[in-house]
């Protein structure tokens, strides 16, 4: 029987990305949020800092469908903020923002993009990563049986299933002292829990007796 503590086959799930459509609709909806929120910050900021909001709905729209959604979340972001909140207000005068002010906005909606992306794909690794652990804990001869950082079950291979009685959605999440009890071969008096040595001291432990 083998025990891995602070180990969760099948990785951290990635952030969802929403078919197209969806994902510039979640992206708009953000917007629209965005922009009620700086009319309702109007009369503190007047003319101050138009574009303020604007950064959460592009972040939300990174979020749900990755650069496409979140540079249309931008541009519209912008051009209607320029009409709202840019004096003279009501027009489309795209001269009006200053172009320290518009490169700025440009550069912070790069570089929330460019994040966002980034840590897409490092949760997309991490997926893969997971999975393949997974595919090789079960493939493992041995029983094997991992556990969270807190000692709570996550997976239970074929041969642990088999060993134990457990299946892995019945166990996940329980105590491993629940699912599978160690005792001392001469004693059969319950030893402690190796997974708690393991957690504190961060080596491997073996099981004696």
């Amino acid at each position: 029987m083998r025990v891995w503590g602070g180990t969760v086959p099948g990785g951290n799930p990635a952030p969802p990305r929403f078919p197209l459509a969806r994902a510039h609709a979640i992206g708009l909806a953000a917007l629209v949020l965005a922009l009620l929120l700086r009319a309702a910050l109007d009369p503190a900021l007047g003319d101050d800092f138009p574009l303020v909001t604007l950064f959460g709905a592009v972040a939300i729209a990174v979020w749900a469908g990755g650069g496409v959604p979140a540079l249309l979340t931008s541009l519209v972001g912008y051009f209607a903020c320029t009409y709202l909140f840019i004096s003279p207000r009501g027009t489309f005068d795209l001269g009006r923002p200053s172009v320290v002010g518009l490169a700025a906005y440009l550069f912070t909606c790069g570089l929330i993009v460019w994040i966002g992306e980034l840590m897409r794909a490092a949760h997309g690794r991490a997926r893969e990563d997971g999975e393949l652990l997974g595919l090789t804990l079960g493939s493992i001869g041995d029983a094997v049986i991992t556990t969270d950082e807190k000692g709570r079950v996550t997976f239970l291979n074929a041969i642990a299933e088999s060993l134990t009685g457990w299946t892995t959605d019945e166990a996940q999440g329980k105590p491993l002292q629940s699912v599978f009890q160690t005792i001392n071969e001469l004693t059969r008096q319950p030893v402690q829990d190796p997974v708690q040595k393991v957690l504190a001291r961060g080596e491997i432990v073996g099981l004696a007796n």
